[in-house]
């Protein structure tokens, strides 16, 4: 009973310090199984407190005293079983299932991810369920997937609906926790975590222990793609190896860029700061002789640490202002990789028209429209016979391209001298240049993103009532039908761009130069960077209050990015400012990255 004592004396120091009573009658307690049952009920009776099993959920998460399971979890995916009672998919075209189960059912588990690591199987049930719900699928039956789930959650190349592997989602939250372990050293909940499992440097190469709790498993399990992730922003440049780490922004580390490979593991260990002489430049001297010449180009871009006091950062590499962004982490960890195929799927992400039309759109471009070839391909037809004309072989192309009852509506629309081209070409080509260059095929450029998508999408329509409604294809004018689809989408758009101008101030100002006031100089700087050898420079001129020109400067930075020549710019025309006497100082830059950073410092 000695551990009740010491519990109690827990119990009013906290009600001393936060001034709350504790609550006999809303309080619970939960014992070890290894806890002797009379032991149990001595203290739950001493205190007046009431024994359970489970301690439950504390502001929505689970308190975990056992084994993690699919159980664990089970209220969740019962909330996104809840919310699909409620909805009918058989009432919702596939753009509107699209958008609930992305604005609804993946967030439900957001809140839940943010704190701990997921079984597999609760993401992969609740993925089944979203899956299910999309595709119109019931317990009955129903519904086919058009794409496959891999496809649809891709960031790269086919990832425009928006939705993001729950598994993956769940480690770029936890990846947030691993940057803040490493930053936010102040917050209290870091300081807990760091002292429980001896956390020593700042950096460390491993976070993994043989006993700890979920959350520190979960967190194990990301860290060296945060560790990887994490970027130096140098202060007085003391807790930087200079070597070591990564501190040149998309250089790396210096010591991977050494031309003689033998020499690196050799490398002293020197922080940033004992490569600066006494005079506040590079030691180059020290290391220039290891280096190629282009990674110097680039340090000779970079100010020497001369901000005492300033203790060094770490920043998130993957972002321009070196924040943690849990999208940036999604793609670290999903391993996404850009390429040029994704051009025309940003297109059609960003296509200005009907959602139901972006849907098809990129159904067309993944091949994954139920056409007749389509279906046959499937096992779901007899014949791939075209629904409209009879000739054999229903392929996209056949279907909005070479079709005889297309082919006349193209005619009309399209340059005579492109008309050849504008029926061969790839379909992926075709869609993204007739989406993105209203000019290149249509005699009228005018809206002729909203037009094309929408005659694509009358050409479908017409093709489907041809099939299952005959009576009413008589009636049916692919022409006037897509005109009303952009009537739609103009409407839509003017709505959206009164909301936006309404809420929009000080744009369209016509930008002059004003004198500083009396007594004050006004610098006005620029910084330029030569896109293919990344060679950057930066000038400025300084005027007083009466417009008199006082001072000019150019000056050759190195290789840099646009932003730092911004940066070298500012800095440089500073220093000429307080050489020829001036201390009252207004800076005017064109470049709002580099203000947002200078009153942020």
């Amino acid at each position: 009973m000695d551990q009740v004592l010491v519990l109690e004396e827990v119990l009013r120091h906290f009600s001393g310090a936060s001034g709350q009573k504790v609550s006999i009658a809303k309080t619970s307690i939960y014992f070890s199984k290894n806890v002797d049952q009379p032991l149990r009920d001595s203290i739950s009776s001493y205190f007046g407190f009431r024994q359970v099993s489970d301690l439950g959920r504390y502001l929505g998460v689970p308190l975990l005293h056992k084994r993690v399971t699919k159980a664990s979890y089970q209220y969740v995916v019962q909330r996104v079983r809840d919310k699909l009672s409620g909805w009918s998919a058989k009432s919702m075209s596939l753009a509107g299932r699209i958008t609930l189960a992305n604005s609804v059912l993946s967030s439900i588990l957001f809140y839940v991810m943010q704190s701990t690591l997921l079984p597999k199987g609760t993401c992969q049930e609740i993925e089944q369920l979203i899956r299910s719900f999309i595709w119109g699928r019931s317990a009955g039956g129903g519904g086919i997937s058009l794409v496959n789930w891999q496809s649809v959650c891709s960031p790269s190349s086919k990832g425009c609906l928006g939705f993001k592997s729950l598994a993956i989602h769940n480690e770029a939250f936890l990846m947030k926790i691993c940057f803040n372990l490493v930053r936010s050293t102040d917050q209290f909940w870091v300081q807990v975590l760091r002292s429980k499992y001896k956390w020593c440097t700042s950096v460390p190469l491993t976070i993994s222990r043989p006993r700890c709790s979920h959350l520190w498993k979960g967190v194990s399990l990301v860290w060296e793609d945060v560790r990887n992730s994490l970027i130096w922003s140098v202060g007085d440049g003391h807790s930087v190896d200079f070597w070591r780490d990564m501190w040149l922004g998309e250089v790396g580390a210096l010591r991977d860029h050494v031309s003689d490979s033998s020499l690196r593991d050799g490398l002293p260990l020197v922080s940033v700061a004992d490569m600066v002489a006494d005079n506040g430049s590079w030691r180059w001297p020290a290391f220039q002789h290891l280096l190629p010449q282009v990674i110097l180009m680039r340090l000779a871009a970079v100010l020497p640490p001369q901000q005492v006091g300033v203790a060094d950062g770490v920043g998130w590499k993957w972002e321009a202002r070196k924040e943690f962004s849990v999208r940036s982490a999604y793609q670290v960890r999903s391993g996404s990789v850009s390429s040029s195929s994704e051009s025309v799927w940003k297109v059609i992400n960003h296509f200005r028209g009907l959602q139901r039309i972006k849907v098809f759109l990129w159904l067309l471009g993944c091949g994954k429209l139920l056409t007749n070839d389509e279906r046959l391909r499937r096992y779901m037809a007899a014949n791939s016979h075209c629904g409209v004309c009879g000739t054999s072989g229903e392929s996209v192309d056949h279907l909005f391209r070479t079709c005889p009852s297309v082919f006349s509506i193209w005619v009309s629309l399209i340059h005579p001298s492109k008309l050849s081209e504008f029926l061969s070409i790839n379909v992926l080509e075709w869609l993204h240049i007739n989406l993105s260059k209203p000019t290149y095929f249509a005699c009228d450029s005018s809206d002729w993103d909203l037009r094309f998508g929408a005659i694509l999408w009358s050409i479908w329509k017409f093709r489907n009532t041809c099939i299952f409604d005959p009576d009413a294809a008589d009636t049916f004018n692919v022409l006037e039908h897509s005109r009303w689809c952009v009537n739609e989408s103009v409407q839509a758009l003017s709505i959206s761009a009164v909301v936006s101008s309404s809420s929009s101030t000080g744009l369209g100002a016509t930008a002059k130069w004003v004198k500083p006031p009396m007594g004050w100089l006004k610098l006005n700087t620029n910084g330029a960077r030569e896109v293919t050898s990344g060679f950057a420079s930066c000038g400025g001129v300084g005027c007083d209050n009466h417009g008199v020109w006082r001072f000019g400067f150019a000056k050759f930075v190195g290789i840099c990015s646009p932003l730092e020549a911004e940066l070298w710019g500012v800095f440089v025309g500073l220093c000429q400012a307080w050489l020829h006497g001036f201390r009252k100082v207004v800076v005017e830059v064109d470049c709002r990255e580099a203000c947002l950073l200078l009153s942020r410092s």
